[in-house]
């Protein structure tokens, strides 16, 4: 098995970009799998730079509905189609930092879940993306730890609580 940052804060090399955003390239029994796709679609850039092959992804999974992990969907999908989108259906909510009165978005809102709708596999626990390669899930989030200021929160149209990074 293969594991390469793509890209996080800092780079290796000079040639490679950075940014607050996470990406994982995997390379698991001739299959690639992407681990989040960071804040915007440098990580893709990156992946060309390292000859990585970005464009024959078998899986995307997205840890969780931040900015800096799902920022960049749209560039891996324009290479990967109809490859499968592996996210936690707790994180279908709605993800924003409030500020007072005032709220801003830091995750991926209800069009993200539109237009990728197809590809959208939603998973609760334990969950198989292909033969060896598994996908599991916190059952219990230790919020004041993730989130002890209560900033951030979820709203599924309804309701509206802390976020828990589920």
């Amino acid at each position: 098995m293969k594991l390469i940052c793509l890209i996080e804060n800092t780079a290796v090399d000079d040639k490679l970009f950075y940014e607050d955003g996470m990406s994982l390239f995997v390379e698991y029994d001739g299959k690639h799998v992407l681990i989040d796709t960071g804040l915007t679609g440098k990580a893709v850039e990156n992946a060309r730079r390292m000859r990585l092959p970005i464009d024959e992804l078998d899986a995307l999974v997205i840890t969780h509905n931040s900015a800096a992990h799902i920022g960049g969907v749209d560039a891996v999908m324009r290479l990967n189609p109809e490859i499968p989108i592996y996210l936690r259906a707790g994180a279908q909510n709605e993800v924003f930092r409030k500020n007072g009165l005032f709220k801003a978005p830091v995750g991926a809102g209800k069009s993200f879940f539109k237009k990728y709708a197809k590809e959208l596999v939603l998973f609760n626990s334990f969950s198989q993306v292909f033969s060896g390669f598994y996908l599991a899930s916190c059952e219990d989030f230790d919020e004041k730890h993730i989130n002890p200021d209560k900033s951030y929160c979820v709203s599924d149209g309804k309701k509206t609580k802390p976020f828990d990074h589920s």
